[in-house]
């Protein structure tokens, strides 16, 4: 199978000529086939559990009353346990007493053996003539009728990953990542990456250096706050598209086929020169359940190899998951900005961990003058929970 290849790895053997010519990138890449999961439905990810198209949920009936009625999924009789009938052996045999040899005890019966038997309680005797048949005694059970139970959205297992091309979930073997290989079977493809670099200790060493000429507060958001609150108005405009923007990639395909399952829209500010710092802020949305989930985002980068430039570009990230504690990346950016137009694409992975982490792009329009090729250490943070109809760039960074 020919695998189709994405913008991403374009960009990526982009980065790796540019940092070619600086010896210590060591950048090292290990690809393995992705895991199939099974297909992208409700009872994949909650076995015994259906699609309701009335509702686009998934449901599931208990255990007692498995089969589904044709009623409303949320009534109260959407699932049945159907009517049964069940049959048994009789008691006995007793013998009779009294004067005839006639009389049996309460509850039981004379055969026509002349002995005496029991169906027991709730059962009734059968018209077969063998006393001593398994279905001698019967029983019939009638229906009964319960509600369901709503289990969630449907889509894959934990942590597997949809292939937009075939609805069908994978996995990567651990300590690999979802890359931009796009296949209709992704088994057959190297689909999975694991990314290691030889500069983290020492470009992670520059940046512990100097990252506190270049720090970023809670109370600077807030004096920047203040200061842009009077141009609120103005970035309106600007505030319904970034939201626009990214609640389009969260709800579209595109992000899950690769792994991704967030989105956010920031505007990075900063220069570099060999080294650089940049300031990023800006919006970033998952789905929780089903519902998008929305925070402001920002973060602190260095940035280490091949540039020269700055200003303020805006960048559109897909990412993994959204962290609600401080966290860290390592990555490479290629970027190329001319006013009032930018380009560019970075790709990071956890610092940790080493997992991928997120994809980015750059696009204009854009306020910088830079050509890069990079090395990236950034340190994030995310606010609260907001409704996504509150975003706002104003006032609403007081108040993270």
């Amino acid at each position: 199978m020919n695998p189709k290849w994405s913008l991403p790895v374009a960009a990526a053997l982009a980065a790796g000529v540019v940092l070619s010519s600086r010896a210590p990138a060591q950048l090292l890449v290990t690809e393995l086939p992705a895991l199939y999961r099974g297909p992208f439905t409700c009872a994949a990810k909650f076995p015994g559990s259906f699609l309701d198209l009335g509702t686009a949920a998934c449901w599931q009936c208990p255990s007692t009353h498995p089969r589904r009625t044709i009623f409303a999924v949320t009534a109260g009789n959407a699932c049945e346990r159907p009517a049964q009938t069940l049959y048994r052996k009789a008691y006995g045999p007793e013998n009779p007493t009294g004067w005839l040899g006639t009389d049996c005890r309460s509850g039981w019966f004379l055969h026509w053996d002349k002995k005496c038997y029991s169906c027991g309680s709730g059962y009734s005797r059968t018209a077969d003539p063998n006393i001593a048949s398994t279905k001698a005694c019967v029983r019939v059970v009638p229906p009964a009728w319960t509600s369901a139970t709503k289990k969630g959205v449907e889509g894959c297992p934990a942590g597997a990953f949809r292939n937009a091309l075939t609805a069908n979930c994978y996995s990567c073997p651990p300590d690999y990542s979802r890359n931009a290989v796009v296949a209709d079977d992704l088994t057959k493809v190297n689909a999975c990456s694991k990314v290691a670099v030889g500069v983290h200790d020492e470009t992670r060493a520059k940046f512990e250096a100097a990252k506190d000429t270049y720090i970023q507060t809670r109370d600077e958001l807030g004096r920047i706050a203040a200061s842009m609150t009077v141009r609120e108005p103005a970035l309106a405009g600007f505030d319904a598209a970034a939201r626009t923007v990214i609640k389009e990639l969260v709800d579209g395909s595109l992000m899950y086929q690769n792994g991704f399952d967030a989105a956010s829209l920031v505007i990075s500010v900063g220069a570099a020169a060999v080294v650089g710092y940049s300031h990023l802020y800006g919006y970033v949305m998952t789905k929780v359940n089903g519902v998008p989930q929305c925070r402001k985002i920002w973060a602190n980068t260095f940035s280490a190899g091949a540039s020269l430039g700055g200003g303020a570009v805006i960048e559109i990230a897909l990412s993994k998951g959204v962290s609600a504690v401080p966290s860290e990346t390592n990555g490479f950016q290629v970027l190329a900005a001319y006013p009032p137009v930018s380009g560019g694409w970075s790709l990071a992975w956890d610092a940790t961990s080493g997992a991928l982490n997120s994809s980015a792009y750059s696009f204009g329009p854009g306020f910088s003058l830079e050509v890069n090729g990079d090395y990236v250490h950034s340190w994030e943070e995310t606010g609260k929970v907001v409704a996504c109809d509150q975003l706002t760039w104003g006032g609403g960074w007081a108040t993270l």
